[in-house]
């Protein structure tokens, strides 16, 4: 009884341990990369930062974004101008030097455009009425 309850402990452990391992793809082949990064450059439009919701548009432009952080101060910056009692997905003009980091097949991201990555914060505002 002891062996065969040995047996099937080690089996799953096995199996478990596989399915955890994922095999490393080329670049070519992962579906995970689209492209590489771009370099960074300056954009301005309009960002709402909400439950489930980070997105920026570009002005004259129909594009949306999804946006990612990387200073670590988007969203206290985003909360200024809007304020605490601001409805939610309030959008607010900003400048940000990003990064253009292609499609994202993942997550809320995959519904978007792109992405783009944020390297620096120029400028948050109000949107003007």
């Amino acid at each position: 009884m002891k062996k065969i309850l040995f047996l099937t402990l080690a089996t799953v452990t096995l199996l478990m341990s596989l399915a955890c391992h994922r095999p490393t793809a080329p670049a070519e082949q992962s579906e995970e990369l689209q492209t590489l990064p771009s370099q960074p450059f300056n954009v301005e439009g309009r960002l709402i930062i909400g439950h489930e919701v980070s997105s920026f548009v570009a002005d004259g432009d129909t594009t949306e974004y999804w946006v990612t952080d990387t200073t670590g101060m988007l969203q206290e910056l985003y909360r200024q101008p809007v304020g605490e009692q601001a409805k939610p997905y309030t959008p607010v003009k900003v400048a940000l030097q990003v990064t253009d980091c292609g499609k994202s097949t993942e997550g809320f991201a995959a519904e978007y455009d792109g992405v783009y990555r944020v390297e620096q914060i120029i400028n948050i505002a109000p949107l003007a009425p």
